[in-house]
């Protein structure tokens, strides 16, 4: 159903067949590792770098995976994958500090901390956080009201990702 989908915009100096992790931004965004979207396509193009040969993609990502930044985190949800996760060492720390906390706060410091926790800093281990996470939640984006002149959607599992055109062709 055409209700059921929110189309985003993502600007790139990059030709993209397909959206996978190694799209994802890891500390260059505001929200956290994710790929990032705009609800306009308007005003986006500062992301090309003034590359006229640049990209605009229109993308589908379906809103039963998305909630609000503002949104809790299910604390079932995070327990269980707290434990399925980590070591056993780890889990209490893990469940005091985050549970009862929302996506945004979830999804800026989690993934970091847990990387130093491992004294494992490299992109893999932030990879793995974020297919673990989506696929425990069913959560495979977030949308946030930033009052700018664009809201944003910070996409953490972009293998749900579809593009519909690029605006540039």
């Amino acid at each position: 159903m055409e209700e059921d989908i929110f189309y985003g915009f993502h600007a790139t100096d990059h030709n993209i067949k397909e959206f996978n992790l190694d799209w994802v931004q890891f500390g260059e965004g505001n929200f956290g590792p994710g790929v990032y979207f705009s609800t306009k396509a308007t005003n986006i193009d500062f992301y090309l770098n003034e590359n006229p040969d640049g990209n605009i993609y229109k993308t589908a990502i379906l809103k039963s995976t998305m909630i609000n930044w503002y949104d809790l985190v299910d604390n079932d949800k995070i327990r269980q994958f707290i434990e399925d996760s980590y070591l056993e060492s780890e889990v209490s720390y893990f469940l005091e500090k985050y549970l009862n906390k929302n996506y945004l706060y979830l999804f800026t410091n989690m993934p970091y901390e847990e990387s130093s926790l491992r004294k494992d800093k490299d992109e893999s281990n932030l990879k793995r956080f974020l297919n673990l996470f989506t696929s425990h939640t069913n959560i495979d984006s977030m949308f946030m009201q930033n009052g700018t002149f664009r809201d944003e959607i910070v996409v953490f599992n972009p293998s749900s990702i579809r593009i519909v055109s690029n605006l540039r062709e």
